[in-house]
């Protein structure tokens, strides 16, 4: 009956610990920017063939992450 009492909290500690690890994760405005510099000039064509057709093209992407509104 011991055994299965240190079994299953070492299998409670080890899902806690693990499920923690999960939960914390920091990324930077500078990261974020990078990975849009990557992407940057992404352009697709979208429509319905025949009624409406669009081209978009995105530029200059960058995040401003924590700041007011812009004015």
């Amino acid at each position: 009956m011991k055994k299965f009492f240190f079994a299953a909290a070492l299998v409670v500690s080890g899902l806690l610990v693990g499920c923690n690890q999960l939960t914390q994760y920091t990324i930077s405005e500078q990261e974020i920017n990078q990975a849009l510099e990557k992407r940057n000039n992404f352009s697709k064509d979208i429509g319905l063939p025949g009624i409406a057709d669009a081209h978009i093209v995105l530029t200059n992407l960058a995040s401003q992450i924590g700041r007011g509104r812009a004015e």
